[in-house]
């Protein structure tokens, strides 16, 4: 499951921000997506440009490449988030909305200990 596609797949409440409006190429295949996927594409699309040591452009850092925009990092947390809950959602009971089948240290607040033995790289 991608980020785009757990960011389709939620259940946007705003009608405008799910339509599908845009178009983004994705594994040689032209997509339609809504508002936050393009934004995605957009963010994935830069960072990749730049961790292969590609000139990145000042338009290429705002939505839709224009500069009048907010910077296209500040959506960063937002997207993951909604990616994030859109994944947790299959874990919930259709019924009841509460969570299922998440491992016991997600749901029961209890988490393991950490290893008591010290690692020879200062825990990286």
């Amino acid at each position: 499951m991608t980020v785009l596609n757990l960011l389709g797949r939620f259940p946007w409440s705003d009608k405008t921000v799910k339509r599908r409006l845009y178009k983004v190429k994705h594994i040689q295949k032209e997509y339609r997506v809504n508002l936050p996927q393009r934004l995605y594409k957009e963010l994935y699309d830069t960072r990749n440009e730049f961790l292969h040591g590609n000139p990145i452009s000042t338009n290429r850092l705002h939505p839709f490449r224009q500069k009048d925009k907010p910077g296209i990092t500040r959506f960063a947390p937002l997207l993951y988030k909604i990616a994030l809950l859109s994944y947790l959602d299959k874990y919930k009971d259709k019924k009841t909305g509460k969570d299922t089948a998440l491992p016991n240290c997600c749901t029961s607040g209890v988490y393991p200990k950490p290893s008591s033995r010290r690692s020879d790289n200062n825990g990286m």
